[in-house]
């Protein structure tokens, strides 16, 4: 019986994630979508907050690259307001937090097994910012962001954190689709 052939582990390999792009610099949100484009994730792009905090409760993505300073609502309030809504729903199981909106729980969802849950774990969010102030940095992690990043998003950067760095993304997409 000849050997297995063994295949050499690709260490670009993206995980099937969908990203959301949260800029109000439509230069920025086209610069991430390209490369994303080309590792083939999905993504979606929205230029304020309030809008990434409506577009996240569908449940569809596991990283958001969350600008800071955006009109109608920032990056910072933005993440403080998804962070609340998980623990609301991990608190209370319903789909949406302390906002009011469809406060239906969980078991009464067309959703409710583990495998489709909406929400089963926290959403991955990375702060970008202009600005390189330590205080950006602390406000942002303090706000719930789980990573942080000067602009511009750079190529090797983006790659690293969804091949290479994006364990945690992986671990997280269990489940998800």
């Amino acid at each position: 019986m000849p050997p297995a052939a063994t295949i050499p582990p690709d260490n670009n390999v993206v995980p099937p994630i969908k990203v959301l792009i949260v800029d109000d610099n439509p230069i920025n949100q086209r610069f991430i979508a390209r490369n994303l484009k080309k590792m083939k994730v999905k993504y979606d792009a929205v230029s304020d907050g309030q809008a990434a905090v409506e577009k996240w409760r569908t449940g569809e993505f596991h990283l958001i690259l969350m600008d800071i300073q955006m009109p109608i609502m920032d990056g910072i309030q933005a993440t403080k307001q998804i962070r609340r809504e998980e623990k609301w729903r991990a608190i209370h199981g319903c789909l949406h937090g302390p906002s009011g909106d469809d406060m239906t729980p969980l078991a009464q969802t067309p959703t409710e097994t583990p495998a489709t849950t909406p929400y089963p774990s926290s959403v991955i969010i990375v702060a970008l910012t202009a600005g390189s102030m330590e205080r950006d940095r602390v406000d942002a992690l303090a706000a719930g962001c789980n990573d942080f990043l000067v602009k511009p998003v750079t190529t090797v950067w983006l790659n690293n954190k969804l091949s290479g760095g994006a364990s945690s993304i992986s671990s997280r997409t269990v489940g998800r689709t």
